[in-house]
């Protein structure tokens, strides 16, 4: 097979994998009742909170209610969350019925949906999709980051082809990231700055440190658990400083 074709085959097998997974999460997003995620309602009413305050939760001792629960997390995921879906949650509120029939491990549904859960959405019902929508073009971003640092890492068509596929068809990934939750931004930031990485070591030029100093604290206000990452992107970053002509552009990197 001629290196044109089978161009042309992997980028249409690629179009048809981010056509397949941004479909899927759309489905995921919509069928999902609300609050049925891990933790998405406390996430939510992170959001909710800070749409309607104009500021972020404060968490208090004993105080058992959703936004307490998350309210340690980093604020970049629900602010720009907040920003998005503000129309919708400045003076509504939703309600969640818990089934009290439900156990962790077992088959029943957490969050049975309400009659004014169904489409057409409005108020907050509004804002809850409007939010998970945003999580899955975060992630749908990291998708294409993951492609793009495939693409530096292999010369074989069919490799970046696998390593696309194994993220994009993992079913978990696909639910998760189509859901309301910080993790989604974490992922995001994580691919961008990994790929940022792999550029720096290809060539060491003066705005893949900017990218990765801005990337580094947007990870840091989204959740500090992406430090794990750090080690491996200073690495980069070093190798990188180290190979810089000597003089303003050194001083300018660092």
């Amino acid at each position: 097979m001629d290196s044109d074709r089978q161009r042309r085959i992997t980028r249409g097998l690629l179009v048809g994998l981010f056509t397949f997974y941004i479909v899927a999460g759309v489905t995921f997003s919509i069928i999902v009742p609300l609050g049925e995620a891990p933790d998405e309602n406390a996430h939510f009413a992170y959001v909710h909170y800070v749409a309607r305050h104009n500021a972020l939760p404060v968490m208090q001792l004993h105080v058992k209610d959703a936004v307490n629960a998350e309210a340690f997390q980093a604020p970049a995921y629900y602010v720009a969350a907040a920003l998005l879906t503000r129309f919708a949650l400045q003076y509504d509120t939703i309600r969640l019925y818990q089934n009290p029939a439900f156990e962790f491990g077992k088959e029943a549904v957490r969050y049975p949906p309400l009659p004014e859960h169904a489409f057409p959405w409005h108020g907050a019902v509004l804002a809850w999709h409007v939010t998970r929508f945003f999580s899955l073009a975060l992630s749908a971003v990291s998708l294409w980051a993951t492609y793009q640092a495939a693409r530096l890492l292999f010369d074989n068509h069919w490799l970046v082809l696998a390593t696309v596929a194994f993220v994009g068809l993992n079913p978990q990934f696909i639910y998760l990231q189509s859901m309301v939750t910080n993790d989604v931004l974490a992922t995001t930031i994580g691919s961008l700055l990994t790929l940022t990485a792999l550029y720096l070591l290809r060539e060491a030029r003066l705005k893949y440190f900017l990218f990765a100093a801005l990337l580094t604290t947007l990870g840091i206000l989204t959740k500090p658990s992406a430090l794990t990452l750090y080690p491996g992107i200073a690495l980069a970053m070093l190798i990188a400083w180290l190979h810089l002509p000597h003089g303003r552009l050194r001083w300018l990197s660092l």
